[in-house]
């Protein structure tokens, strides 16, 4: 199965510590093909680098034209599953969805992890 990450940056942050762990597991899994999806060169969590995981760095300079190579990435990748950790690009995560349409992929949006306590 291939599952493709999508991340901002491997900064210092719980965010990024959770998207390597989640890679991490999946690789020690195995059975899975994955691909991670980075919008900077900044990595903090040196692991990443070590885990043996192809690694993709977005390099379009411009909206337009990102999301024109995040969409020839899921053409050519054909992931089965999309996991965005991707917090602060609203209009990737809208081209998501259309994506998802287009090519069938399961989509997880991972940043999403906390919630309002419900009294």
């Amino acid at each position: 199965m291939r599952v493709l990450h999508m991340i901002s940056k491997f900064g210092g942050g719980g965010l990024e510590r959770r998207a390597i762990q989640t890679v991490k597991g999946l690789k020690d899994k195995g059975g899975m093909e994955l691909l991670i999806v980075v919008y900077s060169k900044e990595v903090e969590y040196k692991e990443v680098l070590s885990l043996g995981v192809d690694i993709h760095y977005m390099e379009s300079p411009g909206r337009k034209a990102r999301c024109k190579e995040l969409e020839d990435i899921i053409k050519e990748y054909q992931p089965a599953i999309v996991h965005s950790w991707l917090d602060r690009f609203p209009t990737e995560l809208i081209l998501l969805s259309h994506l998802k349409r287009r090519y069938g992929f399961k989509y997880i949006h991972g940043s999403v992890c906390d919630g309002n306590r419900i009294s």
